[in-house]
């Protein structure tokens, strides 16, 4: 297991290794800042942010670099920074339900995080997931009912 620093210290980051493999870090990550910061209800909806965001980055920008944590005025922020260069944001679901990918920021974004992306000084990119104080606050009601019916 990876060890992580005290995480409720301001906004806590960690360089990602290149490959696949930059997912399960990212969210083995996020799931020990949320523990740490008492935002562990939230532990599910961040790992998928971060499965999300991360498996983007290696899928179309050759990468991750790293990914950020941080409860910040509007809810938990997670961003990722990558090498990629700049694209539309779009949370539209495939128009063919057969495609297999093309379904990861809608995920996100239908899940209740706002999202927003922009560029990195130097080169790259940031993508962060917002998963709002409103979600994070009324947390029973993502995710705890039971079965329909």
């Amino acid at each position: 297991m990876t060890q992580f620093a005290n995480p409720c210290t301001g906004v806590r980051r960690i360089d990602l290794p290149p490959g696949p493999e930059a997912a399960s870090v990212a969210r083995e990550f996020v799931a020990h800042w949320s523990t740490g910061c008492n935002q562990g209800n939230v532990v599910d909806v961040l790992r998928l942010v971060a499965s999300e965001l991360v498996g983007n980055a290696v899928r179309h920008a050759g990468g991750a670099r790293s990914i950020s944590c941080v409860v910040g005025d509007q809810g938990v922020v997670v961003e990722v920074v990558d090498g990629g260069g700049p694209f539309a944001l779009g949370v539209e679901p495939p128009a063919d339900d057969r495609d297999c990918c093309g379904r990861g920021l809608f995920l996100v974004w239908a899940m209740g995080c706002g999202l927003g992306s922009g560029p990195v000084r130097g080169g790259g990119k940031w993508v962060r997931a917002v998963i709002s104080g409103e979600l994070v606050a009324h947390d029973t009601e993502f995710g705890s009912a039971g079965p329909p019916g």
